[in-house]
């Protein structure tokens, strides 16, 4: 009878017990939890003109001077679950050209565009880690390398991208495949 009762007593209180599984070892699961991030990056700089001078209100030599935005972006990526990742980037960005040509009223305006959105279905689980497809208005490979290795990125855009050959983003499909 203490025998039984000793039984009874053990596998009645060990429920949280018998039900646990464990994951394997070295083993991570997916990381499903939806997120959202909000990140942000600004140009900015400061200019002051040692020569010429121009004529200040009360006749005298003055320096023009100045700060200066030229561009903001507003990152807002995300992800709903380890598979299907977001990012939507808005770009404010000085106005000064029409058709090409030099504005002198439009120098102070700034202009609102969207500069990415796009989805993301990770191949991960499918095939090699860090493969995917893209929809929507995304990076073009060769600007968006250009930009990564670009020292000079904070003063201005690189070449092919000022100049209109290529752009930054583009609207379309891809894929990568690692």
């Amino acid at each position: 009878l203490a025998a039984c009762a000793a039984a009874a007593l053990m596998f009645g209180t060990a429920d949280g017990a018998r039900a646990q599984v464990t994951v394997a070892a070295g083993y991570t699961p997916p990381d499903d939890t939806p997120s959202v991030n909000v990140g942000g990056t600004i140009f900015a700089d400061y200019n002051y003109v040692l020569e010429p001078t121009v004529a200040g209100a009360d006749g005298g030599k003055v320096h023009p001077n100045g700060f200066n935005l030229t561009r903001a972006y507003i990152n807002v990526t995300g992800q709903i679950n380890h598979l299907i990742q977001f990012r939507i980037t808005p770009d404010v960005v000085r106005v000064g050209q029409v058709g090409g040509v030099d504005v002198p009223g439009l120098s102070g305006t700034l202009g609102y565009r969207l500069k990415y959105a796009y989805g993301q279905l990770n191949f991960s689980d499918f095939t090699t880690k860090g493969s995917w497809l893209r929809l929507g208005m995304q990076q073009t490979p060769y600007v968006d390398f250009e930009e990564s290795i670009y020292r000079y990125r904070f003063a201005g855009p690189i070449f092919v991208d000022r100049e209109t050959y290529l752009t930054s983003s583009d609207l379309g499909a891809s894929v990568h495949w690692n």
